[in-house]
């Protein structure tokens, strides 16, 4: 192999990350956030909304954000059509995250939640087998948040609110300063303690 085709090999391998199914609890992840249905500007806060999966559903869609960048969570997130709510900013929290709420719940008022990797080819449709790798068509670095049973239009969810009232406390909310960009132009997506 001459000089040329190991720097191509390598080059690719750096372009090429592999994604594994399997969310390291340090993982960033990373939900888009519409107003005002997700955040209220007058408490500038995040609602339990954000973190809610629609009527007769059970997931919530997420990006993870060590297998991508900020300007492609925007890209991705700011398409993000809910009725006549707007794009304004991202969520983030770390993996861990979902069991340490998960321990702040007593027992008898808990429901199992995970996420799981659930990458997407430029179909939208998930892709079911590894390897899958950052260079693929789609959104490979998409995650779901998913709750034991779905949402049922018409009854208390109140495990399901309880729970996604308190990620949405210990998420970090960035607004977007321009929202109509393409690109993020914001501050560098993170998670701190608050």
């Amino acid at each position: 192999m001459n000089f040329w085709q190991l720097l191509i090999n390598c080059i690719f391998r750096i372009i090429r990350k592999e994604i594994p199914f399997t969310i390291d609890t340090k993982e960033l992840l990373i939900r888009g956030i519409v107003h005002p249905m997700f955040y209220s500007n007058s408490d500038m806060t995040i609602k339990r909304e954000a973190f809610l999966p629609p009527p007769n559903q059970k997931d919530v869609s997420l990006l993870r954000h060590s297998y991508t960048n900020d300007n492609f969570c925007k890209k991705r997130i700011s398409k993000l059509k809910l009725g006549n709510n707007v794009y304004c900013g991202m969520a983030t929290f770390h993996m861990f995250h979902i069991n340490e709420i998960k321990n702040i719940i007593p027992i008898n008022e808990r429901i199992d939640v995970e996420v799981n990797g659930t990458p997407l080819d430029a179909n939208d449709k998930y892709i079911d087998s590894p390897p899958v790798y950052t260079n693929m068509p789609g959104t490979p670095m998409h995650a779901d948040l998913v709750y034991e049973f779905p949402i049922v239009k018409g009854q208390p969810q109140t495990k399901h609110r309880k729970y996604a009232s308190l990620l949405a406390k210990i998420s970090n909310y960035f607004n977007d300063p321009t929202p109509e960009s393409s690109v993020w132009l914001g501050e560098k997506l993170k998670w701190v303690k608050k």
